[in-house]
């Protein structure tokens, strides 16, 4: 067992030396790990908490699956399942494992289509025919979701064998928005394994949901001799010494990795392709500079107490659904420390970190539910699920998420698409294509059902060229109040697979009537500007996108999209709706851009929120009715699909006037296409997060238009 202060144990030796020579004695130890997580924690005003569930013995990690029932690993090598706020007797399944020291189930994940294929993914310690960490995949059954198939096991990744240290394991697992499934993988107490390609250890691996390496992983890495080989390719990062915990930003795709130090400092690292972050070498920000290697965002010193600590743990981006935090967590990072017992937050505007909770004996894991209250996992005494909730919360902001990456599609390579030409001044649109929704009249139903969710967010990902290429983004507000909103334009923080064709310097313009046009190259370009987005809490999180915050009276805007200087590539165009309780709706988004294959689709997405009841959504894709409108090269045959958060089908439509019902009800609201080969979905849906893809019937492209709107109760 290594010397070295600060190791993350997690058998009942799991505090470091130090700490233990401050405890003074076993039984106040166990009186540490036993009666204290009893006691509630000492929280921001404004918030309360409740026990979820107990019994869970040596818990390691839990993880929320798609449809909310929490799953938590012990590490003995039962994956537990919470479902409605019990904990359910028999667990989901029970992997053969050593447990020794903080070997065990160590991480649990979801797959992306989790909704149609039933696919579970745990990471643990398997014992033959080497000891050595293992990622299996197991299958929920049809007839009880709640626990695997039998026999369902498929082991998807093997990786070293460990040599007699029992520490140092990782074991984090999630899927990253580009559908891959990253690894977190500790050095096995042997810092030369950190700096080297020659095998798996203390890095960050990526691979494909089977298993298999994905192509386009890096080849080299900084400050190390030589090319990774064979299962070695699996490797993104390295220089890692115990990355226990990492997470990634619901919308941005950015991922932070919590590294456990060794002596001095626990790390909050940006989780960058091909980085190396420098253990051994250094542990916290090397001093001198290395430029070889990746300093951490955000660190932290041993000294127990309100901002140091031991071990860091836990690790969760505040980007829910539905906001019931505060306004000011959005887009925050809470991440805890095992011997403190504190959770704090961080603020990745600034990588500066603030108190949220303290008095937690022995946290392990924090996430945030679906709902929006933050949970957190305490491995000590019977080893118990609390949730933290604001007792005012804010009207809910919506997740700044783009639109997940559709898992039909295929991976691009990292190809730059950018190409200069002659400034062309942007097209003056106006969403003249998109009719303003006709008012249905519903009769008054007996029973007042629960108000309808609306519109939180619309956004579309789109390619966006040059001259009537960019992207147009129609918007239409409806209601007698005014509406606050903040518009964003994305590209250099868009999911690391699109690499270079990501859209380097977006450009955002405001078309209003009769008003100027408001443009933002930069967000940070205005000082009033940079403060009310910030004061949002949805600022982007690259100083070269542009946002805009202002408030517009009911009526019909465009918002353009286009790379600055004339360059192309992969963008967002967002919009969100900050405040909700106002007589007004945002009520339709309609982007209109070029539709090519693969990657290249348009893909809009949208946030339903602020209320329970189910909201009634039309989705419209048209390409040849442009075409008298004077639009060239129109898309000739449109075709939608819906998707749901997993990325699960809900709908497809080629011709609106397939589905006889469908066609009725499009009709009924006003918004049938005029091309019989145009598209329409008409659907009730619960609050959530959805995505529409418009595409080519046959792989065709041309310019096309995605319309959503919110047409409220149905």
């Amino acid at each position: 067992m290594s010397s070295n202060k600060g190791l993350y144990r997690f058998n009942q030796m799991m505090f470091p030396r130090h700490l233990l020579r401050l405890i003074g004695s076993s039984s106040a130890f166990f009186l540490l790990l036993s009666g204290a997580s009893l006691h509630a924690a000492t929280l921001p005003p404004g918030f309360t908490e409740g026990l979820v569930a107990t019994g869970l013995t040596n818990a390691t990690a839990m993880s929320f699956s798609p449809d909310g029932r929490l799953f938590v690993c012990q590490q003995a090598g039962a994956l537990r399942v919470i479902s409605n706020g019990t904990l359910l007797p028999t667990p989901f399944t029970t992997v053969a494992t050593s447990a020794t020291g903080e070997r065990g189930l160590l991480g649990v994940t979801f797959d992306p289509n989790f909704a149609s294929n039933r696919f579970v993914y745990v990471y643990y310690t398997a014992a033959t025919p080497a000891t050595h960490n293992r990622v299996s995949r197991f299958t929920a059954s049809i007839a009880d979701p709640n626990v695997a198939e039998p026999g369902s096991e498929v082991a998807i990744l093997d990786l070293d064998d460990l040599s007699g240290a029992t520490n140092h394991n990782g074991g984090a697992i999630h899927f990253g928005p580009d559908g891959k499934l990253y690894v977190a993988v500790g050095e096995n107490a042997n810092p030369a394994n950190a700096q080297t390609v020659g095998n798996r250890l203390g890095k960050l691996l990526r691979v494909n949901a089977d298993g298999t390496i994905p192509a386009d992983n890096p080849l080299t890495f900084p400050g190390i001799a030589g090319s990774p080989t064979g299962a070695n390719r699996a490797i993104w990062a390295v220089g890692l010494r115990n990355p226990y915990t990492f997470a990634f930003q619901p919308g941005t795709g950015r991922m932070f990795i919590n590294d456990v130090g060794a002596s001095t400092w626990e790390e909050i690292n940006d989780g960058i392709v091909a980085s190396n972050y420098g253990w051994s070498i250094c542990e916290g920000a090397c001093t001198p500079p290395n430029g070889n290697f990746r300093d951490p965002l955000f660190q932290y010193d041993h000294v127990i107490g309100a901002t140091g600590g031991c071990a860091i743990v836990g690790g969760a981006f505040y980007n829910p659904p539905v906001n019931q935090f505060p306004a000011s967590y959005v887009g925050k990072y809470f991440f805890g420390d095992l011997c403190s017992g504190w959770i704090r937050v961080m603020d990745p505007s600034n990588n500066t970190a603030s108190d949220f909770a303290s008095a937690i004996a022995t946290p392990v894991d924090v996430q945030i539910g679906p709902e929006g209250s933050l949970y957190y996992l305490i491995r000590g005494g019977t080893g118990q699920v609390w949730k933290v909730s604001s007792t005012t919360p804010a009207t809910p902001t919506p997740t700044p998420t783009s639109t997940p990456t559709p898992t039909k599609t295929p991976t691009p390579s990292a190809t730059s698409t950018t190409t200069p030409a002659t400034p062309t001044p942007p097209p003056t649109a106006t969403p003249t294509v998109t009719p303003t929704p006709t008012p249905v009249v519903t009769p008054t139903p007996s029973a007042t059902p629960a108000p309808a969710a609306q519109a939180l967010n619309l956004s579309t990902r789109l390619r966006v060229q040059t001259g009537d290429n960019v992207g147009i983004a129609g918007f239409i507000i409806t209601g007698t109040a005014p509406k606050h909103l903040l518009l964003r334009a994305l590209g250099p923080t868009l999911f690391v697979e699109f690499d270079s064709d990501r859209l380097a310097d977006p450009v955002l313009e405001l078309h209003r009537p009769s008003a100027a046009t408001i443009t933002n190259d930069n967000w940070r370009d205005d000082p009033v500007q940079e403060a009310a987005i910030l004061a949002t809490g949805l600022q982007p999180n690259n100083n070269l996108e542009s946002a805009i915050d202002v408030t517009l009276n009911p009526g019909t805007y465009t918002a353009v999209i286009r790379g600055r200087n004339n360059t192309g590539g992969r963008g967002v165009v967002e919009i969100y709706d900050l405040s909700q309780a106002v007589l007004a709706k945002l009520a339709n988004i309609s982007t209109r851009a070029f539709v090519s294959t693969g990657e290249d689709i348009v893909i809009a997405g949208f946030i339903l929120g602020g209320q329970t009841g189910n909201d009634r959504i039309v989705v419209r894709g048209i390409g040849p009715s442009l075409t008298a409108l004077g639009v060239t090269n129109a898309l000739a045959n449109p075709t939608l699909e819906l998707r749901d958060s997993n990325g699960a089908l809900l709908i497809a439509n080629n011709d609106w006037q397939d589905n006889l019902g469908q066609a009725a009800e499009l009709t009924a609201a006003g918004l049938a296409p005029t091309n019989t080969l145009e598209s329409g979905i008409a659907a009730t849906l619960p609050p959530g997060q959805y995505t529409v893809l418009l595409a080519g019937l046959n792989n065709g492209t041309g310019v096309g238009l995605v319309e959503v709107y919110d047409r409220g109760r149905p």
